[in-house]
């Protein structure tokens, strides 16, 4: 069922301490090596959305074990080459569960058909199998550059080394976990720096990465081994939570326990180039994973130029930097070689220059720019998500910071990342969140 969400902002400024869902990326590499592993895998704090929740209904459809406890998730396996079936895997609106499985299926050497959402139809999956084709995965007839796709049984991989035309840390992460199964090295070489989730989390499961700069290797023909992964707090969400105390006077909120790593970790950059008042304190490492405290605290912001070699570490995260650019006091913000922002769950960059001017935002596109005036005289606004998470999420930052009712259509497709965002942010708000954040049905 649809739902809207109504916010009437400004009042109070949220003050206080959370914590943000389990980082995204890193639950959907836990699931999978967990259930490639000979034995069971106990993933820590989660996250369970429809994303990730895509990803264990395929590892379940391929013969894994995935048990939901509090907080936690034991997985079993090993998914094993091979088989006669072709299941049906529903990865809905996820690409990393398509992507990242498309790579598990063709170093198995199992049959599948992949298929999803109609968003998730619109998404080129063309920079994975041709790769996979290369090294010696099967695709059925007629397979192109979308959904549904057909991947055939008996495939046997060679490792190759394959130079990447973008940096992408899905097809990466699909081509690594294609070569546990190849044989001899699978290499994989990117232009610039991507997430390195999955080159840090393979030796958890006893499996060596060799690493260089924008390159990693992996040796084929091993057997994982079963591992404790511990998932830190996912930094998209944790902006979400902060981001309006950085405009609301008398804002202060602390987001614990925060993934801090550095390949994408790029929109901290970008805020503290702006001027944000964003402390980082260090905690302790989950799964070689660094993280952090960070405290929001009320700051002028100043519009910045951000550059196309950054993108890959704050991909996900131009929404909220987007929202941040639009209550800078002045200055535009540039967001240069944003193209790749039109293939995600929406076309973003048309779907933010909509938002913005819904808000009373001044904003111009290109075909891979996004450009956003600050000191424009904002106001309240009523938007289409377009079922994009990150576009229903970034309005909710934007309408707390504005006096006034707005209205976000479409907002239960935040359960992509943060199915529970009202109820934190509510805690933020204290008692008077009732009267600041409703969710009505369509």
């Amino acid at each position: 069922m649809g739902r809207i969400l109504v916010v009437r902002g400004l009042a109070p400024p949220p003050r206080g301490t959370a914590r943000a869902p389990g980082d995204k990326s890193i639950t959907h590499r836990a699931l999978i090596l967990g259930a490639l592993a000979n034995g069971e895998t106990l993933v820590q704090e989660p996250l369970w959305s429809t994303d990730t929740g895509a990803t264990e209904r395929c590892l379940l459809a391929l013969g894994a074990r995935v048990a939901r406890g509090a907080g936690e998730a034991r997985v079993g396996g090993p998914l094993l080459p091979g088989g006669s079936e072709v299941p049906l895997l529903d990865c809905a609106d996820s690409g990393t569960s398509a992507r990242l499985l498309l790579g598990v299926l063709a170093g198995l050497g199992r049959a599948a058909r992949l298929d999803g959402s109609a968003s998730l139809r619109r998404r080129p999956m063309g920079r994975v199998v041709r790769p996979l084709v290369l090294a010696g995965a099967r695709f059925a007839a007629g397979a192109g550059e979308r959904l549904p796709l057909v991947i055939e049984a008996g495939g046997r991989l060679l490792g190759l080394e394959h130079r990447l035309p973008v940096a992408s840390a899905q097809l990466k992460s699909a081509l690594l976990l294609a070569g546990l199964f190849a044989e001899g090295t699978t290499r994989v070489s990117e232009p610039g720096p991507s997430r390195d989730h999955t080159e840090r989390m393979l030796p958890l499961f006893g499996v060596p990465v060799a690493r260089a700069e924008n390159a990693a290797a992996v040796e084929g023909g091993r057997w994982l081994q079963p591992a404790v992964v511990p998932v830190p707090g996912d930094l998209s969400s944790a902006l979400y939570l902060g981001l309006p105390a950085l405009f609301l006077q008398g804002g202060d909120v602390t987001v614990e326990g925060v993934g801090v790593n550095p390949t994408r970790s790029g929109a901290l950059e970008v805020l503290a180039a702006m001027g944000a008042a964003i402390g980082n304190a260090p905690c302790a490492p989950a799964a070689d994973e660094p993280r952090a405290d960070l405290r929001f605290l009320p700051a002028e912001l100043s519009g910045v130029e951000v550059p196309a070699e950054l993108f890959p570490r704050l991909l996900d995260d131009v929404p909220a930097l987007a929202v941040a650019a639009a209550r800078a006091t002045r200055g535009r913000t540039v967001f240069l070689g944003a193209g790749e922002l039109r293939h995600k769950e929406s076309d973003r960059i048309a779907a933010l220059a909509d938002l913005l001017a819904a808000f009373g935002g001044e904003v111009e596109e290109t075909e891979d720019s996004l450009t956003v005036h600050g000191g424009a005289r904002l106001r309240p606004g009523r938007v289409q998500a377009r079922g994009d998470h990150r576009i229903a999420l970034a309005a909710g930052a934007l309408a707390l910071t504005l006096p006034g009712e707005s209205v976000i259509e479409g907002f239960e497709c935040v359960e992509q990342s943060f199915p529970d965002y009202v109820e934190r942010m509510a805690a933020l708000l204290g008692p008077q969140a009732g009267a600041v954040l409703e969710v009505k049905a369509a």
